[in-house]
């Protein structure tokens, strides 16, 4: 009984280990996404945050694969815009480059 018992105990450790180092390694990604696209765009992040129910945005009907930042950015010149951020391919997840923005108005 008690190996048994400590088998499981494993088990449930091993899992939540490697469901913390997945979460861990997404948050990285899309970090190093948001200041790529930044960089490559002449912005600097005054504010990014995740949105993992993006009902209320122009990107309410991506995938599970993606993630959806709200951010505010500030341009060479000083001046700020806010918007939104969708990460990753629809498929592909934050394994794709792929960055989309949609400016408010």
């Amino acid at each position: 009984m008690a190996g048994n018992t400590s088998g499981i105990i494993v088990l449930v450790v091993g899992m939540v280990g490697l469901m913390a180092g997945l979460i861990t390694a997404q948050i990285r990604r899309s970090q190093q996404l948001l200041q790529k696209w930044a960089t490559e765009n002449g912005y600097q992040l005054v504010q990014a945050q995740a949105r993992p129910f993006p009902i209320r945005s122009p990107f309410s009907w991506s995938s599970k694969n993606q993630r959806v930042y709200q951010v505010v950015v500030q341009d060479e010149q000083g001046n700020e815009r806010g918007g939104w951020l969708r990460l990753g391919g629809y498929s592909s997840g934050l394994l794709s480059d792929q960055v989309e923005v949609r400016w408010d108005e």
